[in-house]
């Protein structure tokens, strides 16, 4: 149980949390040339958390309508 719920606070769910994870190359090379045109942020860490969370959001609410 975390230190937050001991103590009887909700946990916020939009604090961020670190993920570390592997993608293929040719993925990673893609975000280099997002990254190098503006597209979605500056660095290839910005542009995986958009994409990321972006899918996860739309992937939440396809289960919610079901």
């Amino acid at each position: 149980m975390s230190e937050a719920r001991k103590r009887g606070r909700p946990a916020n769910l939009s604090d961020p949390v670190p993920l570390h994870l592997k993608i293929p190359k040719r993925h990673y090379a893609y975000m280099t040339k997002l990254g190098i045109e503006g597209r979605l942020g500056v660095s290839e860490a910005e542009i995986a958390t958009q994409i990321l969370v972006r899918e996860l959001d739309a992937m939440e609410q396809a289960e919610v309508r079901r």
